[in-house]
């Protein structure tokens, strides 16, 4: 399945790029069960985030958000994170 997140970053002092350096640095925690993903700046404030992944595999995502490397950047950056399950149009 491809899903699909907008990432708005809060903190005034913070912004995309940050969570996008940050995201670099995880991707190697992902990349096992991830594919063909892509990511960029929308704005200074907001990222949006593309992959594929099995349904399977969703608990593993679900894991790596929970790291308290995670959770500390998404605090810090105060993250808000709007997902979606994409599907294929005919």
């Amino acid at each position: 399945m491809r899903m699909m997140g907008i990432i708005t970053v809060n903190n005034s002092d913070m912004t995309a790029y940050d969570w996008i350096e940050h995201h670099r640095g995880m991707q190697k925690l992902t990349a096992a069960f991830t594919k063909n993903e892509q990511f960029a700046a929308l704005n200074d404030q907001q990222a949006i985030i593309t992959f594929e992944i099995e349904e399977a595999d969703l608990p593993k995502m679900e894991e790596h958000v929970q790291r308290p490397e995670s959770i500390a950047f998404d605090t810090k950056a105060q993250i808000v994170v709007q997902s979606f399950t994409c599907e294929l149009l005919d």
